[in-house]
C-alpha cells in the first residue's frame, strides 16, 4: 500500500482521512482520529488540530498501552493514529 495523502475528514467526529492506494491501485480512504477529543501532538502537514494538543506523557503512554493490540496493524485507523496523533 502506499499513503497518497491526508485531509480533514468529512465524516462526523473524525479529525482527519489518510488516502491510501492498495496493491491493485484501488484508493481505499481511512478515517481516523476523534474530533471530541484531545491528542498528544498533532504531526500531519495540516496541523488544523493542533490547539488539541495535551502534550501529557502520562496520557501518551496510556493510549499506547490502551491499543496495544490495534496499533502495530499498518494502515489502520489506530496506525494512523499513533503516528499522526500519539
Amino acid at each position: 500500500m502506499q499513503l497518497l495523502g491526508i485531509d480533514v475528514s468529512g465524516k462526523k467526529h473524525k479529525k482527519y482521512v489518510a488516502h491510501v492506494k492498495d496493491k491493485y491501485g484501488l484508493i481505499k480512504a481511512v478515517h481516523f482520529g476523534d474530533s471530541r477529543y484531545e491528542h498528544y501532538e498533532d504531526k500531519t502537514r495540516i496541523k488544523i488540530y493542533k490547539y488539541l494538543n495535551h502534550y501529557d506523557d502520562v496520557r501518551r503512554k496510556s493510549y499506547k498501552a490502551r491499543h496495544e493490540a490495534t496499533r502495530h496493524k499498518k494502515w489502520s485507523p489506530s496506525w494512523f493514529s499513533d503516528k499522526y496523533l500519539w
